[in-house]
């Protein structure tokens, strides 16, 4: 015979594997800082290229649409403004990315919880099971 609750927490727990399964491995067996230290290298990369990137289009756009003399110190001034640019959206990109970071790292804590509870819980149930038809 099925076992209605059984069945009920193997499905939760498929359903929630295959929701946010890797969510659960990223966290499984780290804590919060060790999560937030790693996601904030790759951060500190993505936010990197995403900086070039819109630098880069920013810079095309002004010497396409605006004629300036390509000189020394044009140069050295567009240097030194995409340097301090650079700076400070790091500073801004990299604050929002911590909160993000620590908020995620909460959920995929949350989700590693109920995830442990049932499988716990599934656990029991096959035990009461297995006593049960020991005992016939």
């Amino acid at each position: 015979m099925i076992n209605e609750d059984r069945v009920r927490k193997m499905t939760r727990i498929a359903i929630r594997e295959k929701e946010a399964g890797y969510r659960i491995d990223t966290t499984d067996g780290i804590d919060q800082r060790q999560f937030v230290s790693y996601s904030g290298v790759r951060s500190f990369f993505t936010g990197t290229i995403i900086y070039l990137l819109i630098f880069l289009i920013v810079i095309a756009v002004i010497f396409s649409l605006f004629i300036i003399p390509v000189t020394s110190i044009t140069i050295a001034m567009v240097g030194f403004g995409g340097i301090l640019g650079y700076l400070f959206f790091l500073l801004v990109y990299m604050r929002y990315e911590r909160h993000r970071n620590i908020e995620r790292y909460e959920r995929y804590r949350q989700i590693t919880k109920e995830q442990q509870k049932d499988m716990e819980e599934l656990a029991a149930l096959y035990e009461a099971e297995n006593k049960e038809s020991h005992k016939e």
